[in-house]
């Protein structure tokens, strides 16, 4: 059974047309469309993050922002580093050693909250 492949790609707000993708995400949404899997649910699942905390919507519009910087530069060649420039060295090492300690801490919450039960595994599978 053939699959009708979308005339644009719905993975962001450029819509590129299906033979001139411009960037990975839309050529790995299209990939898994042919390939018979489900793509990611693109602008669907990333709808306006809602949190309370400032720190929370902070940290995820930096991720956000980040993901499709670097996704860009690659592309162009460019110095990923770059999108740092506006930090000193010293704040660069800070800000990486306190996301380390971020992500360290909650890997550790997570693992004790699930346990093993065969989820690591079961993640990397996808």
């Amino acid at each position: 059974m053939d699959i009708k492949l979308p005339e644009n790609c719905p993975q962001c707000h450029n819509q590129c047309p299906a033979d001139a993708l411009k960037c990975g995400r839309g050529s790995s949404y299209f990939e898994a469309l042919k390939n018979g899997e489900t793509p990611d649910a693109g602008p669907e699942r990333r709808k306006k993050f809602e949190s309370d905390q400032p720190l929370v919507r902070l940290l995820v519009a930096c991720g956000r922002v980040a993901e499709h910087r670097s996704e860009k530069m690659r592309e162009h060649g460019a110095d990923e580093a770059k999108m740092f420039q506006c930090l000193t060295g010293d704040e660069q090492a800070a800000l990486q050693q306190i996301l380390e300690k971020l992500e360290q801490t909650w890997r550790e919450d997570h693992a004790k909250h699930h346990g093993d039960h065969g989820h690591r595994e079961k993640h990397h599978e996808h």
